[in-house]
C-alpha cells in the first residue's frame, strides 16, 4: 500500500546510525579537555591569570578538531548524505502509486544539491567549530582570563560536552538536530513541490509519536486529515485537537510552541512541527478522507475563499439527511425465533459454570503473550474453563469452535464460525457476562491457526450483495469490534464488492481487518490495503470467484 512508512523508517534509521557513535566521541573530547585543564596553573581552586595558561588554551581548537573530524566520522557524513537519493526514490515510488501522471521534476536535483551542501557544512568544520569547538574554547578562555574556579570550569565542561540540559551532550544534541532536520525538511520540501504540481488538496500528518513529541504534533496525528485551506488556522493552533492536547502558542513567534520561527503557509510542509520533528505531511486522495471530514471542510468559508482564489470549483457539502426513528422492537421480536437458535443457555434454575472474569483474564494473557508457544498454552487453558463448550471440530485441520454456556448464538453465527475454521481460524464466542455497560459487544474472538494470535471480531451475514449492504456491515461492526467477518451468502459482482469495501473503509477507519467468506473461499484484507487500488483490484478481480 502507498504510504510514508518506509520513508519515515529510512530517515529514522539514517539519523540513528549517524548518531550511534557520537557519545563515544563526546567522551574522548571530555577526557582530552580535562587532561588539558590539569595543566592549568591553579592556586586554591582559582585559575591564575598567567601567560602560560593563555598559551595552553591555544591548543584547544586543534585538539578538538582532530577528535571530531576523525576518518570514521567523515565517512559517516558521506554515508548519511547518500540517504538523500533514497528519499527521492521512495518519494517517487509513492507518487507513482497514487498518481499515474507523475514524473520526477528536474528541479529536485538543485534542491538536493543545496540540501546536501548545507548539511555537509553543518556537520563538518564550519558547523562543528561554531557550535562545539568555539563554545568549549570560550568557556575555558573566560575562566582563565577572569581567575575563575577550577572545579567550576570542569563541571561546566562536563555538563556542556556530555550532559547538558537535554541529557545528550552538546555534540549529540547538535548532530541529532542537524541530521533529523536535513532529511525530514528535504523530504517535506519535495512533497510540497510535487503536491502543488499535481494539485493535491488533502494531507495526512504521518509518523510515530514518541515521549518528547510536542502537543502540536500529537494534535495533528490525532486529527489525521487536513485540507490545504485549513493550514492558516492550523498554524495558529486554532483546531480542536490542539486544545485537547493543551497546546500553547509562543508569544514571540505567534506559532505553536516548538515550531521554527518564520514558519508560514508557504513553508509549513517543509518545517512541519519544528526542529527535530520526524513527522511528514503525506498527500492523499480525497477518496481516502472520511466523508464527514470532507463535509465539515467544504462547509467552511476558508475553503470557499481558498477554492475561488485558486480557480477551483467550490464543492458544496451534501445536505444532511434526517434519520428515520429506530423501529419499535416488540417483546416477541426481541427474542430470536426458536428455529434460528443454534445454542442457548441451560434452562432457568440450572447453574451456569462460565466465569466471565476468568474468561477475560485468559483472553488478556493470550493477547499479551510474546511467543507462539505461550499463546498455545494459554489457548488450551481458555478452552478448558468451566462452562466453555466445544460445539464444533473441523476434522480436516482440527480447528475448533467454543461457546460459553451463558451465550445464545444463532444458526447464522454458528455457520459463520464453522466457515471460519476452514479459513484457518479457531473461534471463541464471547460470554454474555463479560461486557460492562458502554463496552463494545462484539461476537467472538478469532484465533489465527498459523500465529495463534487472537483478535476480536463481529460476524455479519450478508444476504443482499450490494455495495450499500457491505457499507452497512462496516457501519454496524465499527461500533462493536476491530475486525469484521462478512459471510456473503448471495451472489455479488466483483465491482460491487470493490465499491462496497471502499465505501466501508472510507467511512469507518476503526475496522482493521476484514474476512469475506464466499462460496467456500475466504478473502482476507488488512483494512488499510483497501486504500491501494492496485492491491484491491488484484485481490478481488484476480481471486474473487
Amino acid at each position: 500500500m502507498a504510504d510514508f512508512k518506509e520513508l519515515i523508517k529510512l530517515i529514522t534509521e539514517a539519523v540513528d546510525k549517524f548518531n550511534r557513535d557520537i557519545p563515544g566521541v563526546q567522551k574522548k573530547m571530555l577526557d582530552d579537555i580535562l587532561l588539558l585543564t590539569k595543566q592549568l596553573n591553579v592556586k586554591d581552586d582559582k585559575i591564575k591569570i598567567a601567560a602560560g595558561n593563555l598559551k595552553l588554551l591555544s591548543q584547544v581548537k586543534g585538539r578538538l578538531q582532530k577528535i571530531l573530524l576523525n576518518p570514521t566520522y567523515v565517512q559517516s557524513v558521506k554515508d548519511y548524505v547518500g540517504n538523500f537519493n533514497e528519499v527521492i526514490k521512495l518519494q517517487n515510488n509513492y507518487f507513482r502509486e497514487i498518481e499515474s501522471k507523475f514524473s520526477p521534476p528536474k528541479l529536485v536535483t538543485e534542491i538536493k544539491k543545496q540540501a546536501v551542501e548545507s548539511v555537509v557544512n553543518n556537520l563538518t568544520e564550519n558547523g562543528l567549530n561554531a557550535n562545539i569547538v568555539d563554545k568549549v574554547h570560550n568557556l575555558m578562555r573566560q575562566a582563565a582570563t577572569s581567575g575563575g574556579s577550577y572545579n567550576t570550569l570542569n563541571t561546566q565542561l562536563t555538563d556542556f560536552i556530555t550532559n547538558n540540559h537535554t541529557g545528550d551532550g552538546q555534540l549529540l544534541r547538535y548532530t541529532k538536530q542537524i541530521t533529523t532536520d536535513a532529511l525530514n525538511q528535504f523530504s517535506g520540501q519535495y512533497t510540497q513541490l510535487i503536491s502543488a504540481d499535481l494539485g493535491f488538496e488533502w494531507f495526512r500528518y504521518s509518523g510515530s509519536n514518541i515521549e518528547t513529541t510536542r502537543p502540536f504534533c500529537l494534535a495533528c496525528t490525532d486529527r489525521k486529515y487536513f485540507h490545504i485551506s485549513e493550514m492558516p488556522k492550523v498554524l495558529l493552533g486554532e483546531f480542536e485537537e490542539f486544545r485537547k492536547y493543551q497546546g500553547k502558542i509562543n508569544k514571540k513567534t505567534g506559532l505553536p510552541e516548538g515550531m521554527i520561527p518564520g514558519t508560514d503557509v508557504s513553508n509549513f510542509q517543509t518545517n512541519r512541527g519544528g526542529y527535530n520533528c520526524g513527522h511528514q505531511w503525506r498527500p492523499v486522495s480525497a477518496d481516502l478522507v472520511p466523508m464527514d471530514i470532507q463535509q465539515r471542510v467544504y462547509a467552511t468559508p476558508e475553503y470557499k475563499t481558498w477554492a475561488r482564489a485558486n480557480g477551483k470549483k467550490v464543492i458544496e457539502p451534501a445536505p444532511v439527511e434526517k434519520e428515520n426513528p429506530p423501529p419499535v422492537v416488540t417483546k416477541k421480536e426481541a427474542v430470536p425465533e426458536k428455529t434460528n437458535i443454534a445454542f442457548q443457555p441451560p434452562a432457568a434454575g440450572k447453574k451456569l459454570f462460565v466465569d466471565p472474569t476468568l474468561l477475560v483474564s485468559s483472553i488478556d494473557k493470550i493477547y499479551n503473550a510474546v511467543t507462539k508457544k505461550i499463546r498455545e498454552s494459554e489457548i488450551k487453558k481458555l478452552k478448558g474453563i468451566d462452562g466453555m463448550k466445544k460445539i464444533y471440530v473441523n476434522h480436516d485441520n482440527d480447528n475448533e469452535v467454543h461457546l460459553p454456556d451463558d451465550r445464545i448464538i444463532s444458526v447464522a453465527e454458528k455457520q459463520t464460525a464453522i466457515k471460519m475454521t476452514d479459513a484457518a481460524y479457531e473461534i471463541i464466542f464471547t460470554s454474555k457476562g463479560q461486557f460492562k455497560r458502554g463496552d463494545k459487544q462484539f461476537d467472538a474472538y478469532t484465533i489465527d491457526q498459523r500465529t495463534k494470535k487472537i483478535n476480536n471480531a463481529d460476524f455479519k451475514e450478508n444476504k443482499t450483495g450490494t455495495p450499500n449492504s457491505i457499507f452497512k456491515n462496516f457501519e454496524s461492526a465499527a461500533k462493536q469490534a476491530d475486525n469484521l467477518v462478512i459471510d456473503l451468502v448471495t451472489k455479488m459482482t466483483k465491482t460491487d464488492l470493490i465499491e462496497g469495501l471502499r465505501l466501508g473503509r472510507r467511512n469507518f477507519k476503526e475496522i482493521k481487518f476484514i474476512v469475506i467468506l464466499y462460496r467456500n473461499n475466504a478473502y482476507k484484507f488488512p483494512a488499510n490495503y483497501i486504500d491501494n487500488e492496485k492491491y484491491l483490484s488484484k485481490e478481488v478481480l484476480g481471486k474473487f470467484q
